[in-house]
């Protein structure tokens, strides 16, 4: 039974085709490409097997498969037999389930618990000391009593979710260390017996029992080495993959003040710079925690064979080996400036690729160009000296064990008057070669550990940031069509009372002249904070939102939706929202990005291309929806990435039902009038009639559609009422109206004068 666990690959077996299969499933299929290698002509099934579906493909084997399979790496065998036939398609990569070793969302949440486990001990040490309370309230106030988290949270919370794996290759990284200096025991007995045996020195080993014993240390030394390589690396992947998971959802649950301090610049820097360290230095962390293993057993062993010799050689290398560690706090310093200069530039380089067009309108390119080229030439000063320093350390470092060896046989040399044996010299030999593999890597590691160190406290730091607390008065219940879909009782929303919380509180000491600028920042974003707001919206209504330009229609949206800050009153959400606001586009196919990971329906998908005017758009289009779109939307109009934009709204309002309530952030804007009535009347009235609609629009042509108007006044208030009613008791919104009506009469009789203009020219012809 052990013998079969041992050997058995049940677990990396492929599926078997019949032959009726394969022709059927590769005939037709265009993704099948056959490939003809050196010994396709030898295989007795030279057909290329067909691309699998879902069901069909394997589940990772790895950690699932025996141990000769994990050891000589035979579960990859399916996967290169088919790469031998034809080329590998990402459907034939094996798959990871939900809830298996490998489910990233499963290895995030370990990573999670332990993360808080350990904030939590730190957080109620700190109360204990102090004599606080542990209470919610006190908890949140922590960061401004002064709490110290210490930096290797981050770091040892990766070890608790990943201790068994990582030890796992340390050990056998350890074992390793452990054989190769037994194999050089070995060398120097295998030695001795071949002189003694020359010399006709009677023997009492065997000379073949130690050939076998140096093939068989050689041989174990190849595979735990390639285990501990192999376990590294996948722990370093799953790292990556946990942490990158972890900083996405941090950065959705970051506070207004934390989103200031954290730009996305900031967290891509974090996702492709800093977790690239990490995986690298996880990857040689191995060889650091064994490399005193290695040392350790060479020195000792060299110590025995050249005797006292020895010591000036093993000194040298002491003292060479001491300074290589301390040049890492030089590194160190120089890689945390370098980071601030490299954060500064990619901000920078973010900001020209986002106003492109405005720097190209305006021929900023030389000012902005200057500003990245001095960034980078610091950030390459500071680079300059970090490389060449490494270098001098490697320099040092790859020479250090002949050096050594030099150093120790010239003073066997001195104190002896020559060498004892040739069986003491070809083993020192072979140790000082081994410490040579021991210290090359040295520099090399210790630059990404300390690469590493300075990325887990970014990291840690980003995760400690401030998040966005709960509302306990904006509630969002299931649709009930006896409650009204939106309901808000005598609120008022701020944008800025979070900044200005914070900053009072962190700046007692500040000068009467800094409250002024908060205080005058606070009037000028004024406009658009929101107070006393009473607002009740029955299921299937559809409302318009009007006013003049800044008025806050925008802020009133977002307040529905929760993305402001609600100071007093109550919000009651039936339903859930759909917010269509500012175009944003994937880079995909015009159809992903109005499914947008939704399941494609043909039936309701041509009705929303339908109601949102783009089949004429399609047909311009070179793949029609199948066209690849740029980054952000590069190659559409304005017009196209709008309604593209409302089309992915309205898909998933009408494709998911629990999706009542739908919200427009004015986007007729940017369509001309036939377009916009055509989205009114097919769309809006139309596809949608069944859902709470809510518009926002400056167009007042609009507003004869809807069932009731929300006014706004321009100073955060809001008047909510039919047209009829508005004019008779709002003046602002009556003259609002009168201007309206005024412009669309004087556009009217330019639109006559040229008519009868026209209509001169014709009769004077």
């Amino acid at each position: 039974m052990a013998v079969r666990t041992l050997f058995s690959t049940r677990h990396v077996s492929h599926v078997k085709y019949s032959n009726e299969d394969v022709e059927r499933r590769t005939a037709n299929d265009p993704l099948v490409l056959p490939q003809k290698r050196l010994l396709t002509p030898l295989l007795l099934d030279k057909r290329p097997p067909p691309i699998p579906t879902e069901d069909e493909r394997i589940e990772f084997p790895f950690r699932n498969t025996n141990l000769f399979s994990e050891t000589f790496f035979t579960w990859c065998l399916p996967l290169m037999r088919t790469g031998y036939r034809r080329t590998v398609q990402s459907e034939d990569l094996y798959k990871i389930p939900r809830g298996s070793t490998y489910d990233v969302e499963r290895r995030t949440q370990i990573f999670m618990d332990h993360f808080n486990k350990l904030k939590d001990t730190v957080e109620r040490e700190f109360m204990r000391k102090h004599s606080i309370e542990d209470t919610p309230t006190n908890r949140e106030a922590l960061p401004s009593l002064g709490i110290k988290y210490p930096p290797y949270l981050v770091l040892l919370a990766l070890y608790k979710t990943y201790a068994w794996n990582y030890t796992l290759a340390v050990v056998c990284k350890g074992l390793g260390d452990f054989t190769l200096g037994m194999n050089t025991l070995q060398i120097r007995h295998l030695i001795e017996y071949v002189h003694n045996k020359a010399n006709g020195i009677p023997q009492s080993k065997n000379g073949y029992g130690l050939a076998v014993g140096v093939s068989c240390l050689v041989f174990f030394f190849g595979i735990v080495m390639a285990r501990a390589f192999n376990d590294s690396s996948f722990v370093g992947a799953e790292i990556k993959g946990v942490l990158t998971k972890v900083l996405l959802d941090k950065s959705f649950r970051l506070s207004k003040k934390s989103k200031t301090n954290f730009p996305p610049s900031t967290i891509t820097a974090y996702l492709g710079n800093d977790l690239s360290k990490i995986d690298l230095a996880t990857n040689f962390f191995p060889f650091i925690v064994c490399l005193p293993i290695g040392i350790g057993i060479t020195v000792t062993l060299l110590a025995i064979n050249l005797g006292g010799a020895a010591l000036s050689g093993i000194a040298w290398f002491i003292i060479i080996t001491a300074c290589i560690f301390y040049s890492t706090k030089f590194l160190m310093g120089w890689r945390k400036s370098v980071n601030v200069q490299t954060d500064a530039r990619v901000k920078h380089i973010k900001e020209v690729l986002n106003n492109v067009k405005m720097i190209k309108y305006y021929a900023w390119e030389k000012p902005f160009t200057k500003i990245i080229t001095r960034l980078r030439t610091q950030e390459m000063k500071i680079m300059l000296k970090v490389q060449f320093f490494r270098n001098l350390v490697n320099g040092f470092a790859i020479t250090l064990p002949s050096v050594s060896a030099l150093i120790g046989f010239l003073s066997m040399y001195g104190q002896r008057g020559g060498l004892e044996s040739s069986s003491n010299l070809f083993s020192s030999v072979t140790l000082f070669n081994i410490l040579t593999g021991h210290v090359a890597l040295l520099p090399t590691a210790l630059t990404s550990a300390s690469d590493a160190w300075i990325a887990f406290t970014r990291v840690q730091v980003f995760l400690l940031a401030a998040e966005e607390k709960p509302d306990d008065l904006y509630n969002k219940h299931g649709f009930n069509p006896e409650n009204p879909a939106i309901h808000i009782n005598n609120a008022s929303f701020d944008w800025l009372s979070e900044a200005n919380s914070i900053e009072t509180a962190s700046d007692d000491g500040a000068d009467i002249s800094t409250s002024d600028e908060s205080t005058k920042e606070k009037d000028e974003h004024s406009v658009n904070d929101l107070h006393h707001i009473n607002l009740n919206i029955k299921h299937g209504e559809f409302v318009v939102i009007t006013g003049s330009i800044g008025s806050g229609k925008s802020s009133l949206l977002a307040a529905i939706n929760g993305d402001m800050t609600r100071l007093t009153g109550s919000v009651d959400i039936s339903g859930d929202i759909v917010l269509c606001a500012n175009p944003w586009i994937q880079n995909a196919t015009v159809r992903d990005n109005i499914t947008f990971g939704l399941d494609y329906d043909k039936k309701v998908y041509q009705a929303v291309v339908e109601c949102c005017a783009l089949p004429s758009d399609f047909e311009i289009l070179p793949a029609g929806d199948m066209t690849e779109i740029g980054e952000r939307g590069v190659n559409l109009s304005g017009g196209q990435k709008a309604r593209i934009n409302l089309a992915r709204a309205v898909y998933r309002a009408y494709t998911m039902s629990e999706y009542n309530i739908i919200m427009f952030d004015d986007v007729l804007s940017a369509v001309d009038a036939k377009v916009g009535k055509h989205i009114m009347r097919e769309c809006i009235l139309g596809l949608l009639s069944g859902k709470t609609r809510i518009l926002a629009t400056h167009q007042l042509s609009l507003i004869g559609e809807a069932d009731r108007i929300i006014y706004m006044n321009g100073d955060g208030t809001i008047d909510v009422g039919t047209e009829t009613e508005l004019a008779g008791r709002n003046r602002s919104f009556k003259t609002l109206m009168e201007f309206q009506m005024e412009g669309t009469e004087h556009k009217e009789e330019e639109v006559v004068d040229e008519d009868d203009e026209d209509a001169d020219v014709h009769e004077e012809e």
